[in-house]
Parts: C-alpha cells; structure tokens; sequence
C-alpha cells in the first residue's frame, strides 16, 4: 500500500513483483519516507528487495521488528539488501514497530497509528497468557486516520491470537476500510468464521479488501466471507484479484479497473485490481466500488455477490467517532 501524504511517501508491505516498482513510478515518486513492513513472510516483504535496489527511488527508513527465526532464502536476500540499501543510500533500518511508534510516522496530513504489536510482544515467542506467538501474531496493525476520522486499518497476516492480544491493548479498532488478515485465510488456531466476524465487529467496516492472487486457490475462505457477511452485511467486499471459487474462467473486459498497474492484469485475472483512495473526495471511491459491483454481478455467482452492490458510503460517520 502506498500512502502519498502531503510531505512525504510511506510505503506499507511489499509484495513480490514489480508492480509497486511500476505504481511508484507512474506516480512519479522517487523518494520514501518509511516503508512498514508488518512481518516477514515473503508475500509481505519480498518486494522490498526491488524497491530497495530501484536507482531512481531513494528509501530513507525501513520500520520491520526482527525475526531471527526466519531462516528462508528470501528473508536472507531481504538483509543483504538492507545492508547495500544501508551503505550505499543511507537507509536507516530500524528494527522495531511497534504501538511505541504512534505519532513519530507522520508525513503530513495522515496520522500513522501502530495499533499492534505491543513493544513486550514481540520479545518472546509466547505472549504474557503463554499463548503460542507465530510471526503472523506479531504483524503490525497500521491505522490511518485523517481530521480524527479513521480511513483504513492494514493488518498484515494478524491471527486469532494476534487479534486478542491487540484487543486486549486497544478497545476502538475501527475503521472505514479494513484490510483483511491474511488475505482471508485461516487465522492460525482459531475459526476463520468466528475471527472475520470478531474483526469486523470491532472495525465495523464500510469497506473490506482481500489481497489475494488468483493462483492461490482457497484465498478468501467461504467461512471467512461468511464471517464478515455476518456482521457487516452492508460492507462493499473487493479482492484485488479474482479468486478461482468465484469464476472458473477470467473474463475478457475489465472497465472498472483503474489505470494503475495492478499484478494480474495482464492475465484478466483482477477483481478490483489496484484500488485509489483520495482523502476528501469519497465519491470517486464510492463510485469505483459501485462500477466493480456491476462487474462481480457479470460473473457466475461469486462469494461476494450479495454483498458488493450494497455498499455504505464512506462519508458516514462512525457512531460516537
């Protein structure tokens, strides 16, 4: 995800490939900020490497907590381009975001809130119940808020032992976008239909994005829609791309998709594909969610598709916000 503040550029995640690369140039940035990285799982971090040796992009801070525990060739490729990045651009690596950061990631207008992890979490491989922490626990869960109102809430792969321990520092979650976990996969332990409905109820989203590729069959799980349907009937549900149990064949014509790259497009495999959101201006967003639904309606039936043509506009406020 890109954040494009009125000061600078912060950069949340970075999935392989070259679409960010693509993104950021399209946009014409050629400096950073700060790149978040929630947690070290290669879909998450691995386009870090590219954005890292693009020479015409300048990345100044690079947010990630350790994980000694990583031991795949790609996390290893990760610090060898930290290094470079470290000698040859004078990228600071800082090897901690946690809720301590809340407050110091500001770039302008956007407030940068690190709901998650705690700084104590990511000590230890058990939380202070003794609960089981994986890498997917300790994902960092990143609010962005604009003139006190609450606009997205990205939450890497958090699972459910994760999301008691973030409950149990916060009590007001919410937001009008929700990123979903795991691109809609199974939360760790815990039922995914149980979970979806515990996070959206606490977020209370107008709006929920799965990440998912198209070659990753079971992404977003039935139990997990189930789950956000449950308690947000109303939420505009959009994945970036379209996942095998909603179409069997891609389509051919995609004209809601905004001109941006988005990965997949190529293949006419996006669903909504790489998704815009301007501050201020939520009739664009509305109507894009409105254009995708007419495209989920186009298609055989889909998980979502009773969902995407009811969405609440973004200008509603929170109750109590």
């Amino acid at each position: 995800m890109v954040l494009l503040d009125t000061e600078g550029v912060t950069v949340i995640d970075c999935a392989p490939g070259v679409t960010l690369t693509q993104i950021l140039e399209q946009l014409r940035i050629s400096e950073i900020s700060n790149v978040l990285i929630s947690h070290a799982d290669e879909d998450h971090v691995g386009g870090l490497i590219a954005l890292l040796q693009e020479p015409g992009i300048t990345v100044h801070n690079v947010y990630v907590n350790p994980d000694a525990q990583k031991e795949t060739e790609i996390w290893n490729d990760v610090r060898w381009a930290l290094r470079d990045a470290r000698r040859t651009k004078d990228t600071k690596i800082i090897t901690s975001l946690t809720s301590e950061l809340t407050g110091s990631l500001d770039n302008g207008e956007v407030h940068v809130e690190v709901m998650g992890p705690s700084p104590e979490l990511v000590l230890g491989d058990h939380d202070l119940n003794g609960r089981r922490l994986t890498s997917n626990s300790k994902s960092a869960v990143i609010r962005l808020v604009h003139n006190g109102r609450p606009l997205m809430l990205t939450t890497g792969d958090l699972d459910g032992i994760g999301l008691q321990n973030l409950l149990e520092e916060v009590a007001d979650i919410r937001a009008d976008i929700l990123v979903f976990p795991h691109h809609g996969g199974k939360p760790g332990g815990s039922d995914p239909k149980e979970f979806a409905a515990e996070i959206c109820s606490r977020v209370q989203p107008r709006s929920v994005i799965f990440s998912i590729a198209r070659t990753r069959t079971g992404f977003p799980r039935l139990d997990t829609i189930e789950g956000v349907a449950q308690v947000a009937p109303q939420a505009h549900i959009a994945c970036t791309q379209l996942s095998q149990e909603c179409a069997t064949n891609t389509p051919s014509e995609f004209k809601h998709l905004l001109d941006y790259p988005a990965k997949g497009r190529g293949k006419n495999s996006c669903c909504a594909g790489t998704i815009r959101i301007d501050v201020g201006r939520d009739e664009d967003y509305q109507h894009f969610n409105e254009a995708h639904g007419v495209f989920v309606a186009s298609l055989e039936p889909t998980m979502c598709r009773t969902q995407v043509t009811m969405a609440v506009p973004l200008g509603t406020k929170h109750p109590a916000a």
